[in-house]
């Protein structure tokens, strides 16, 4: 499976969630993918540090620069121009049409997201949300 996370699914595993953690488990084993767009580590940093929770941050950074299943994906500026068009066709956040933007960009099958806002969008845009 080709995963996309959104800072959601990072919360949960922050959480121990076992859905979170077989997921994650799955992508550090090699046996799925998992993009994580850029701004997502600005989000779960921010997250860390208002919840005193930086040790998790640099667990998880650790793992995202180690493991060649999880892929950190940078907002060049053909992101920036799609996640421009999400934003305006779909009436949502910048930072959420980024998310998706990234997504459909490396052509991930399911984006780990719990927010209404990608919900909104998933049919539309022919993408899975999981957000259990």
């Amino acid at each position: 499976m080709k995963y996309s996370a959104d800072t959601w699914f990072l919360y949960k595993l922050s959480e121990g969630d076992k859905k979170a953690e077989k997921i994650w488990n799955n992508v550090v084993a090699g046996k799925d993918t998992l993009l994580i767009p850029a701004i997502v580590l600005t989000e779960i940093k921010r997250f860390c540090i208002r919840n005193a929770k930086l040790a998790v941050y640099e667990d998880f950074k650790n793992d995202f620069l180690e493991a060649p299943s999880i892929n950190i994906q940078e907002i060049d500026h053909i992101i920036a121009d799609l996640a421009g068009s999400i934003s305006a066709d779909y009436n949502v956040p910048t930072i959420d049409a980024l998310i998706v933007a990234c997504a459909l960009d490396k052509k991930c099958n399911v984006i780990l997201s719990n927010d209404g806002y990608i919900k909104k969008i998933k049919r539309p845009l022919k993408i899975k949300v999981s957000g259990w």
